[in-house]
């Protein structure tokens, strides 16, 4: 989510004596369509399995008897459940170290501000998982960026060591004190009939009352459990741009086939084999938290193939065209995803129109693609008129603390 800018626009000479914003002319369009599209599988999963439901934490809901939900669950679960997110991360690590790069070539302290724009996005995702939804990614995303932030100026070699011992030091701590996980079982499946109640019929006040405990007891394990992951995520994001790979995709040409074609088969196939009766009752040795870290592993190398894909993709004229319309989301994708939240709190929440449970998978999947739609429609127009989408311009002036043209 983070403001990037072409390799040309960094060597310009522009007010090199201080930092100003990215203008919509050095943008890189290629990572706008990378975030568009992860957007949109960010937003399919948080609304069937965040909006829709009560955000199940560790409490595994049961198959729906209905067969065209239980397939459409399963093919996003195949195709979106986790590379979504984890394209999401990798993108915001490389905006992170393209910030840092444009800071630096024009003179500023790259480090003060990168930080100051950490610090704003996690008031930001304070005050949405607080007053809106607790399924908030924004906090651990300025929490996790500024834990990376002292290490994206390090060689590609380095951060990539870095954030593969991240991966296995997370798995280890886990596997010898498993009781640091928020728990499971009996527990979880109370909260969530806790949840069902208040979500699906409490007063507003009563939401944010029983979204302050449930943040407090349980959301913050969660999302100290994952900064490891994120971090790890962000330094491979950083990784990939320090390598020129998105500023040089022709030269990497064949290196991409190979990612594309071995992540997603590798990564569809073993989705797939999970979701099989012979998946599900596998239980590999070592078991618990070294084999989720297995898995954390093949999931990131189908983000990777995803990724792959469509860099290849955006480099052929056939494709390109039609690719470039989801750009302008990528664009504004921190409004966008606010506004996700705003939207569905409205449509499933008690104190308003109060349709918790009362889609299936299917149906919430039909509303998500046409709200998606209907985004990549508002948000070309809004980019015909002003300069940024509304939440980037508040993040834009805040960060760099004086007012920026809005308007074209």
């Amino acid at each position: 989510m983070l403001e990037v800018a072409s390799p040309e626009a960094q060597e310009r000479d522009v007010d090199a004596s201080r930092a100003v914003p990215v203008d919509a002319a050095s943008r890189i369009h290629d990572v706008d369509v990378l975030r568009g599209a992860a957007l949109f599988g960010v937003l399919m999963m948080n609304l069937v399995d965040g909006f829709r439901v009560p955000y199940p934490l560790r409490f595994p809901l049961p198959p729906d008897p209905s067969w065209i939900n239980r397939a459409t669950q399963n093919v996003l679960a195949v195709v979106l459940q986790g590379k979504a997110m984890t394209m999401f991360s990798l993108l915001f690590g490389a905006g992170m170290c393209i910030f840092y790069e444009r800071a630096q070539a024009r003179g500023a302290a790259p480090t003060p501000l990168l930080g100051r724009r950490l610090l704003v996005l996690l008031a930001f995702g304070l005050a949405h998982m607080m007053l809106l939804w607790n399924g908030d990614v924004l906090t651990s995303y300025a929490v996790s960026g500024l834990i990376a932030l002292p290490l994206i100026r390090r060689r590609p070699a380095i951060l990539l060591a870095t954030a593969v011992a991240l991966l296995a030091g997370r798995a280890f701590i886990l596997w010898l004190w498993p009781t640091i996980v928020p728990p499971s079982g009996g527990a979880s499946a109370e909260h969530y009939r806790d949840a069902l109640a208040i979500y699906g019929s409490g007063s507003y006040l009563d939401v944010l009352k029983f979204r302050a405990s449930e943040v407090w007891y349980f959301e913050s394990r969660f999302s100290l459990l994952e900064v490891p992951t994120e971090v790890s995520n962000f330094l491979i994001g950083a990784c990939i741009w320090r390598a020129g790979i998105l500023r040089h995709v022709e030269r990497y040409r064949r290196p991409l086939l190979w990612v594309a074609l071995i992540g997603i088969v590798v990564g569809a196939g073993y989705a797939i084999f999970r979701l099989t009766p012979a998946g599900m009752a596998w239980t590999p040795r070592p078991q618990g938290e070294i084999f989720r870290a297995a898995t954390s592993a093949i999931l990131r190398v189908f983000t990777l193939g995803y990724g792959a894909l469509l860099l290849l993709l955006l480099h052929r004229p056939m494709t390109r065209a039609a690719l470039l319309r989801i750009a302008p989301l990528g664009q504004m994708a921190f409004t966008n995803y606010l506004s996700h939240s705003f939207l569905f709190t409205t449509l499933f929440y008690g104190y308003a129109f109060g349709l918790l449970t009362k889609l299936g998978v299917a149906s919430a999947s039909v509303l998500g693609v046409a709200v998606y739609i209907g985004q990549c429609i508002l948000s070309t127009y809004w980019l015909r008129w002003f300069r940024f989408g509304p939440f980037e311009w508040v993040w834009r002036c805040l960060t760099y603390g004086k007012l920026q043209p809005m308007r074209r």
